[in-house]
């Protein structure tokens, strides 16, 4: 698999160890050869970035109050295996 991913340099995050590879292939060309074309315009046209340009921040907004969400039905769910555990401490 690693064959099929040639990459001609790195750039290495001498803090945190992160890798960046850079291809030896040109990814535009490689999704114009194989018909992809129609939705790499489509992607970086105008319109589409201005779209999630204004969508930015309302995503952001709608991800936080899910993870908010999450988080807390997971605070709920621990403190009730938390009062079951002490229950069942008290009756032995």
């Amino acid at each position: 698999m690693l064959n099929g991913f040639l990459i001609k340099s790195a750039i290495i995050n001498s803090k945190s160890g992160a890798i960046i590879p850079i291809p030896e292939n040109n990814t535009n060309d490689y999704f114009v050869e194989n018909g992809c074309e129609t939705i790499i315009n489509w992607f970086f046209s105008r319109e589409a970035v201005e779209k999630r340009r204004n969508n930015h921040l309302y995503d952001l907004k709608e991800i936080n109050l899910a993870i908010l969400g999450e988080y807390r039905k997971l605070r709920r769910v621990y403190a009730l295996t938390r009062k079951s555990s002490r229950c069942k401490k008290q009756r032995r």
